[in-house]
């Protein structure tokens, strides 16, 4: 059986960061552990159901998806994750299968004779996937609301002794930021999207979530979606006082505009248009949105 990298962690929990970069006008993903790159990945973005590939540090391939579409797919808008894993001699290795739809959607991993089973969560301050084997917690996926630079970034926990599956949970990062984020975009613009927020309140994930997961294992990555939390909260303060303030404003110049009838009008209305337009700039600025 073809083993990941064991790097400094082993034996140990272990925090693997996931990183969207450029390179060669591409966007890539590296896969590292302590600023050291264990793995980089690609997907095929260009299509809605693609290719996509994890690599060692040399380039060469370790896992391989190659994908099929589920027999009376008739939802375009849901990319499909069906396929074959095959490895570098072109041997295969398992399969992806998805199970449900929309919100009781999971995905069931056949991986070297092991089943390994995902499914979807978020709350304010990171979106979830938590994978399961027999029955028990082995890792999650965490994805953060806030994208620096417009390239996204994940954290990949994994409990001690299933580092084996490093690979194929890399290989289903790629799938999750296609399906999440912004692959159109890559397509046109050539941007991942920079922020995306969404909380579940249904669905089949939500008796796999254990809240606690986190906070016992991975303390750092818990605070760090708590300080998530805490910054979308003051977000949607400021842009509720900005929208509040600009129907205030725009009330007022129509008020004026009805009671006067002077030429000085026209010049209240620039002051009060210069007012809007700053406190639109303050206001996102104070949200993050610039």
């Amino acid at each position: 059986m073809q083993q990941v990298i064991r790097g400094t962690l082993s034996g140990r929990n272990r925090e693997i960061w996931i990183k969207q970069v450029q390179q060669n006008g591409q966007q890539i993903f590296q896969a590292s552990e302590y600023g050291v790159v264990l793995r980089t990945g690609m997907q095929d973005f260009m299509k809605k159901v693609g290719s996509m590939q994890v690599m060692d540090i040399y380039g060469n391939t370790v896992l391989w998806f190659e994908p099929h579409l589920s027999d009376g797919c008739h939802l375009p808008f849901i990319i499909d994750f069906n396929g074959r894993l095959a490895d570098n001699y072109g041997q295969q290795r398992g399969s992806i299968q998805s199970v449900g739809m929309m919100k009781d959607l999971y995905y069931v991993m056949q991986y070297n004779n092991e089943t390994i089973e995902a499914y979807s969560w978020s709350v304010p301050g990171g979106m979830f996937e938590i994978f399961y084997k027999d029955h028990v917690q082995i890792a999650q996926l965490v994805k953060f609301e806030k994208t620096e630079k417009m390239l996204d970034e994940y954290c990949l926990c994994i409990m001690d002794g299933y580092d084996y599956l490093f690979d194929l949970l890399f290989l289903y990062t790629l799938h999750f930021d296609k399906r999440n984020f912004g692959h159109t975009r890559q397509a046109f613009f050539g941007k991942s999207a920079d922020y995306h927020r969404e909380v579940s309140f249904a669905g089949i994930g939500k008796s796999k979530y254990d809240a606690n997961f986190l906070r016992n294992y991975f303390p750092m990555i818990d605070r760090r979606v708590k300080q998530g939390r805490t910054s979308t909260a003051n977000e949607s303060k400021w842009i509720l006082i900005l929208m509040l303030s600009l129907i205030a404003i725009a009330i007022v110049i129509v008020g004026i505009v009805y009671a006067c009838n002077k030429a000085s009008i026209l010049l209240i209305v620039d002051i009060f248009m210069v007012a809007v337009f700053t406190f639109m700039f303050v206001g996102a600025k104070k949200s993050g949105m610039l």
